[in-house]
């Protein structure tokens, strides 16, 4: 998949209120890799909201 595509799907969870699973998808693909997805959602405020979350997550002990 494209990095432009997926960043539309990655768009399109965070837009249907699914932001916990886009940041777990993009949290099982490779730092580079995710970046360049994060990087083209084109929103800051989105890739500000998606990185806050990730590292919310790293923090939280597995259940």
């Amino acid at each position: 998949m494209a990095d432009e595509e997926a960043a539309g799907l990655i768009r399109q969870l965070c837009d249907d209120g699914n932001m916990e699973m886009a940041v777990r998808l993009l949290d099982m693909l490779p730092e580079r890799e995710a970046a360049k997805i994060i990087s083209g959602l084109g929103d800051r405020p989105l890739a500000a909201q998606i990185a806050q979350t990730m590292s919310q997550l790293k923090q939280t002990p597995d259940e």
